[in-house]
Order: structure tokens, then sequence, then C-alpha cells
């Protein structure tokens, strides 16, 4: 348990964090579980919740906690049930049109909010394009 969060397995690891699929008992939710390594993660963790806590778009993660315990400093974030754009190409090997079209228009706001990030001066680290992940396609 972390917090009140269950671990169910490891999703993804980065350089800089490993991601695990959890579950919320009390909610009855599920919920990824980012564990930051690394010197100065509670304070990145910090900064990328606060940053994320009050923004409500389809395309951006909900943050709902940050922890630290024993094992290192974890966000808890909105679950999306999917899998990375590099998977869907390697099954599919390109995407159909319609399905381009919305993965474009879901990147546009995407897009508009990574640049406010960025000119915020947050920096999140591990935000590689493998953390892109297409919600509606299942590998």
């Amino acid at each position: 348990m972390i917090g009140g969060y269950e671990r169910v397995g490891v999703v993804a690891r980065g350089a800089h964090s490993t991601i695990w699929k959890g579950f919320d008992p009390g909610l009855k939710r599920e919920v990824a579980l980012k564990q930051l390594s690394g010197s100065g993660a509670g304070e990145a963790a910090r900064r990328e919740a606060a940053a994320l806590a009050g923004l409500r778009h389809p395309n951006i993660l909900s943050v709902y906690d940050v922890l630290e315990d024993a094992e290192g400093v974890w966000l808890i974030e909105q679950w999306i049930t999917g899998a990375p754009l590099s998977a869907v190409l390697a099954v599919t090997g390109k995407l159909r049109a319609i399905d381009a079209l919305a993965l474009i228009h879901g990147a546009l706001p995407v897009a508009t909010f990574c640049d406010w990030y960025r000119r915020q001066r947050y920096r999140r680290g591990g935000d590689a394009p493998g953390d892109r992940r297409v919600g509606w396609y299942q590998v």
C-alpha cells in the first residue's frame, strides 16, 4: 500500500520514474502511482502537482495526491486505459486517417498546455514521447 492506494503492477519504467497501476479502494477507482526517483524528487513532485492540480481537460491527467514514504515520492494520478502511441503504431503500422485526425485534435490542447507549462519554468522530467497514451486503443 502507498498511502491508502493498492499497487497492482508496474506499467512503465523511465529514467526518473516508475509508473504503477494502482487502485483506490476508498473511491473504488483505478489510479496511476508515479514513483519519482533521484535527488529533488519531492520538490519536483510538489511542483508538478501544483501546476496540474487546477487544470481540468480531457487530454490532461488529473493529479489526486502527492505522498512520501520510505520507498520515495509518489504522485497519485488519473489512470488512463490505453497504449503508448509507439505500441499502437507497432501493431497497426499506421493510423487510419480518422484516428490520426482524432489524435491531432486531442494533441492541440495538450501542446498549448505544454507551451504554457514550459513558460512557467516548471520542469517535469520524464516527459518523453513514450509517455503519450492513446486512450481509445487497446494493444
